[in-house]
């Protein structure tokens, strides 16, 4: 907050004022304060937000034999890609029980297309790059 230098002025009045240099001092403390304050209210916000996450129990997930998960101890909502899951899968359904059965590979044709997986993402080159990605996801 320097004035103007000018010939004529002499050095005592070049120099700022007092109550310049408390302004700006009261300003740059404004501004700490502030600064002091919402991180403070930031840092008590993630403390809250630590301490409501340990509070909440832990989720447990049991998987059955034939793969279903369900959620242990928790409370039970109702999911709704689950309801569509299911409408969808009896719309889906075959009479032959055994058509479903079926469905699943066999060990060999599981060998099978990882073996084709790996023969084709394992040796590409810069030029066939993109070809044997392509080939190797389909």
């Amino acid at each position: 907050m320097k004035k103007k230098d000018s010939p004529e002025t002499p050095e005592v009045a070049r120099l700022t004022r007092y109550y310049e240099h408390d302004g700006m001092l009261r300003a740059y403390a404004n501004r700490a304060m502030f600064l002091a304050i919402l991180f403070g209210t930031i840092a008590f916000a993630s403390l809250g937000f630590a301490i409501y996450v340990r509070i909440q129990p832990p989720t447990v997930i049991r998987v059955d034999k034939d793969g279903n998960a369900t959620v242990v101890g928790g409370a039970t909502r109702t999911n709704p890609t689950s309801t569509i899951e299911m409408m969808l899968t009896a719309q889906d359904a075959s009479p032959d029980a055994t058509a479903s059965a079926s469905t699943a590979p066999t060990d060999l044709e599981g060998k099978a297309a990882v073996r084709r997986f790996l023969d084709h993402y394992l040796s590409y080159t810069p030029d066939s790059a993109a070809r044997n990605l392509a080939e190797s996801l389909n």
